[in-house]
């Protein structure tokens, strides 16, 4: 997929969300000094149709759509470090043209906007969107990463209500994943595991993410043991 000026380092991180048989791909663009959120579709992963980048002139990254519509409106998951925003639109149009003054004013009222704060010890230095948010009956399942003030990166669960995904459920106070095997200590950037995907199959919960930048790795889980376990952690 790179090919154009701002990805002219590569891209990296794409999350992808489905709409009325259309996949939607969020994800970074590299230009060598600065990165830019973009998105592409496709219908069948042979042809992929660039739309360009949907937030401009913010380093931002971690961003991803969550999968279906809130009462009518299109969500997408972002981060502007060190914490997790919603930023919401009308329709897919919408994303791809808003309002020229739509992103100033986001930024301007982040506050109202952040889902999620660093908040346990392994968050200290930030947090960010991992998988796109899975819909369960009890809210948004949010798989997503912290890093710790010695650039370690793990994985962590957190629960959103469904109506209103700004407000935070449930939180596990310590990790789900950590590095703990030889290809999540040791690679491009030592010490990671960072989730970017699930897959659900019946009760079995499948984690994708990538080990120290250069591996990618997969966990398992019961899905309603792990929403079960979550549930004790209210906020």
């Amino acid at each position: 997929m790179a090919g154009t000026a701002h990805e002219k380092r590569g891209i990296e991180d794409p999350r992808i969300a489905e709409f009325d048989g259309r996949y939607y791909l969020v994800y970074v663009a590299y230009d060598g000094v600065t990165v830019r959120t973009c998105l592409a579709s496709t219908t069948d992963f042979n042809r992929i149709e660039k739309h360009g980048i949907i937030i401009p002139d913010l380093w931002d990254k971690d961003a991803m759509l969550f999968p279906e519509l809130v009462k009518g409106k299109l969500i997408l998951m972002h981060r502007l470090e060190p914490n997790i925003q919603l930023a919401f639109f009308n329709d897919m149009e919408h994303l791809l043209k808003p309002e020229k003054d739509y992103w100033e004013k986001h930024v301007a009222a982040l506050d109202k906007y952040t889902a999620m704060r660093p908040q346990f010890w392994w968050e200290a230095k930030k947090i960010g969107g991992g998988a796109p948010p899975i819909p369960t009956k009890e809210g948004w399942l949010v798989i997503y990463h912290g890093v710790d003030d010695k650039l370690v990166y793990r994985a962590g669960a957190a629960l959103l209500d469904h109506e209103n995904p700004l407000r935070v459920i449930a939180r596990f106070p310590d990790p789900i994943l950590e590095p703990e095997r030889h290809f999540e200590k040791v690679g491009d950037v030592p010490n990671v595991v960072f989730p970017t995907g699930t897959a659900l199959f019946d009760d079995e919960l499948l984690i994708y993410y990538g080990g120290a930048d250069k591996a990618i790795g997969m966990a398992k889980a019961s899905f309603e043991e792990l929403l079960h376990e979550l549930k004790r952690f209210k906020v």
